[in-house]
């Protein structure tokens, strides 16, 4: 289809030149431009993410995990932690395990805290940096 992107910053700014100024009026021109600007996202947002997150946290591996509602635990404060930045999930999910947050969850009653991932950086941090079945539920 000729939609090869060139970078990320020329095809966005040829798609606005090509909108915005009116200097194309050919819809299968500007699809093919809009198709450059989705591939470019991808080269450059999804798969460059995946590429740090695996330099920084290590390779995942797959694992079985449970999912919907059924994960929830009765009795703990169910945290679902979901996002793209993997160091602001470690943080969450580090300071949530210490004594301190878990026993302000006790004196509100609960049993203690489970952390549940949603998303694809989110469960690689959470099982790269605590070396949890993905979610974090216990068995």
């Amino acid at each position: 289809m000729d939609i090869i992107p060139i970078s990320a910053y020329n095809e966005v700014f040829d798609a606005y030149h090509r909108t915005g100024c009116s200097t194309d009026g050919d819809w299968e021109s500007i699809m093919k431009q809009f198709l450059r600007c989705g591939l470019a996202f991808c080269y450059t947002g999804v798969v460059a993410a995946d590429i740090a997150t695996d330099v920084l946290f290590g390779i995942g591996h797959r694992a079985t995990s449970k999912v919907n509602v059924g994960a929830l635990k009765k009795g703990y404060v169910n945290i679902a932690v979901h996002g793209h930045l993997p160091t602001l999930v470690s943080e969450i999910v580090r300071i949530g395990r210490t004594q301190e947050f878990i026993d302000i969850a006790k004196a509100h009653g609960a049993e203690g805290i489970h952390f549940y991932g949603v998303c694809c950086s989110c469960l690689s941090a959470m099982k790269a940096l605590f070396h949890c079945p993905m979610p974090l539920v216990p068995n």
